[in-house]
């Protein structure tokens, strides 16, 4: 059983690394959307208060 883990050693840590990987760009993609939205938000107010 060592033997064998042992061998999956190399195979677990890169699926880590790869899905640590895919987690930091998930939360890239989520703080993008986030400025996104805030861009438009702040657009929305803008606008709104020149047309007032």
């Amino acid at each position: 059983v060592a033997n064998l883990l042992g061998l999956l050693q190399p195979l677990l840590l890169l699926l880590f690394v790869k899905d640590r990987g895919q987690r930091l760009m998930g939360m890239g993609h989520i703080a993008t959307e986030l400025a996104h939205v805030l861009l438009l938000i702040i657009t929305i107010r803008q606008s709104s208060l020149t047309v007032l």
